[in-house]
């Protein structure tokens, strides 16, 4: 967490857990609604907010206290088939709201990165699709003016 008291980790068969940080981590909470891997997590910049990424196709968005506040899914363009979610990254807007990015693709391109307005109720703000592959990783600079894209194939994309 931004604060650096709490720590988050999720792993396999959607396992998200809770810890205390100190020299000697101690296990604080269990978030439960994923039902296969996590695949990335992150915490709004206020520390109020987790979000987590899965393989069961949907990002969540919890509270400090571990509620679900919103259950996030893409569908591909073409197919209308759930896409897996790969990444979560929150975003701080000019009037200190916060949108989460999502970054979900199918077995076979197009990867979708996709804003989410979280004080209107998860709405879609605007996507990009980006035809490059699958990817694995994104972050965004200080600015939040270029975001950086990991691809599973090894490459890295720069996009403004």
């Amino acid at each position: 967490s931004p604060s650096g008291e709490q720590i988050a980790s999720g792993g396999a068969k959607g396992l998200l857990q809770l810890w205390a940080y100190s020299a000697n981590p101690t296990k604080t909470g269990e978030l439960k609604g994923h039902d296969k891997d996590i695949t990335d997590l992150a915490y709004s910049p206020s520390g109020e907010l987790l979000a987590s990424a899965a393989k069961d196709f949907t990002v969540r968005v919890w509270d400090q206290k571990g509620n679900e506040l919103h259950k996030l899914q893409v569908n591909h363009p073409k197919t209308q088939q759930a896409m897996i979610m790969r990444t979560c990254l929150f975003m701080t807007n000019e009037d200190g709201s916060f949108s989460l990015m999502t970054g979900s693709h199918g077995p076979r391109g197009p990867s979708i990165m996709t804003v989410w307005s979280l004080s209107a109720g998860a709405k879609v703000e605007r996507q990009k699709i980006i035809d490059e592959g699958a990817f694995c990783s994104t972050i965004f600079d200080a600015a939040q003016n270029y975001l950086a894209v990991g691809f599973l194939e090894g490459d890295v994309k720069i996009y403004q």
